[in-house]
């Protein structure tokens, strides 16, 4: 057996030769393949360091001045990635796999509780909607989860496995509040829970300009309507994206329930 499977960590590097070992008459495409479903697998473990970098909508840096000086790009170790790469938009993401690097481009993060801080200098917050690239390097997975759901579901018929006496089921560590193997909210909540694409954001930020251009208050379902057929261009806005933007930017007397209050009849 080679270094690359003698220890649990793989580099992202040698899960080309990882998975060849697994299954010696595939191609190089095909181990690229088996390589990149087991990553987005959400069942097999990756580890990597991870920075985060705010863009703006065109995802040019949001502070140029900051990262020419080295102040962002703080490097954060996750240890469970693979919930991370499971709510990316596949369009936005880059493999490059012979540097063992992952780049996630149109992440949008919801900050409001300061959860991207760890990533920023002096706890820098970002403002909820902004755009942030995600930058993924040193990326490990671990050997025997990867083997045993390789064997389990991407090997064809009559490919060589495994014997069964050499793989072992994976279990997820139970993890103990505050321990080292538990990762920080930082670290995984905001990037799970917060995120976006970078169209339905952008769809959701013209609708709530959208809203503010209005001169009376409209029946709500109506203007969810219209506002969907303004933005449409811009991405698909759905209606939990409009609530947040009426919420956001129609004004108070608008947001009440019930029926209007009628105007009284002028005095002669």
């Amino acid at each position: 057996m080679s270094q690359t499977t003698a220890d649990r960590w793989v580099r992202l590097q040698d899960g080309d030769q990882f998975v060849g070992e697994l299954w010696p008459g595939s191609d190089k495409q095909q181990r690229q393949g088996t390589l990149i479903s087991v990553l987005w697998s959400g069942k097999v473990p990756v580890r990597a360091h991870m920075t985060a970098k705010p863009r703006t909508a065109d995802l040019r840096p949001a502070l140029p001045l900051w990262e020419r000086q080295g102040a962002l790009g703080t490097s954060v170790p996750i240890p469970h990635i693979e919930n991370v790469l499971i709510t990316a938009d596949p369009r936005t993401v880059n493999v490059d796999m012979p540097a063992g690097r992952i780049v996630i481009s149109a992440f949008i993060a919801n900050d409001g509780r300061g959860l991207w801080a760890p990533f920023f200098p002096g706890g820098l917050t970002t403002a909820d909607g902004r755009f942030i690239v995600i930058e993924c390097n040193s990326i490990e997975f671990d050997r025997d989860a990867a083997r045993e759901y390789v064997a389990a579901n991407l090997l064809p018929v009559g490919a060589v496995s495994p014997a069964p006496n050499r793989l072992r089921r994976y279990e997820a560590p139970v993890r103990q509040a505050g321990s080292l193997a538990e990762p920080r909210a930082s670290e995984l909540e905001a990037i799970s829970a917060g995120i976006r694409t970078n169209r339905a954001a952008a769809a959701e930020d013209a609708c709530r300009g959208w809203i503010e251009e209005l001169k009376a208050r409209p029946i709500k379902n109506e203007a969810f309507v219209q506002a969907q057929a303004a933005v449409k261009e811009i991405g698909l806005l759905s209606r939990k994206a409009f609530e947040r933007a009426w919420a956001n930017s129609a004004p108070a007397d608008w947001k009440h329930g019930g029926r209007r209050r009628k105007s009284p009849p002028q005095k002669i």
